[in-house]
Parts: structure tokens; C-alpha cells; sequence
């Protein structure tokens, strides 16, 4: 059952990550990821946990600031 759900899983991710870094996803957008990191509230000792994060957009437009 394990190593069912793991195939399904690794399945399911081979379909998607074509599209990670496609344009037209949100976090793509400069202008939107420009509104969240202004809108985050955030400091040097801020810890931040990046899950699953794709290509990591939003953490790397972060990363300087926390």
C-alpha cells in the first residue's frame, strides 16, 4: 500500500512539474510576487518554512530579507 501511494505520488508530481515554471502561474508574476513580499510581514530573525514550494519563487524573493 505504501509503495503504491509513493507511485501514485511521484506520478501525479512527474505530471506536474513540467509547469512550475510556467509565466502563467501566480507566483510567476513580478508584480504579484512584488505585493507579497511588501505584504508579508517580516523581519532579519524571521524564520521562514518553505513546503512544497514549487521552484521556489516566493522563498527566494524572501530569502535576502529574513
Amino acid at each position: 500500500m505504501i509503495m503504491e501511494h509513493r507511485r501514485r505520488m511521484q506520478n501525479s508530481f512527474r505530471q506536474q512539474a513540467d509547469r512550475f515554471e510556467s509565466p502563467t502561474l501566480t507566483l510567476s508574476r513580478r508584480d504579484y510576487l512584488q505585493w507579497m513580499v511588501e505584504t508579508i510581514p517580516r523581519s532579519p530573525d524571521t524564520l521562514v518554512l518553505d513546503v512544497a514550494a514549487g521552484t521556489g519563487h516566493l522563498s527566494r524573493a524572501l530569502a535576502s530579507t529574513v
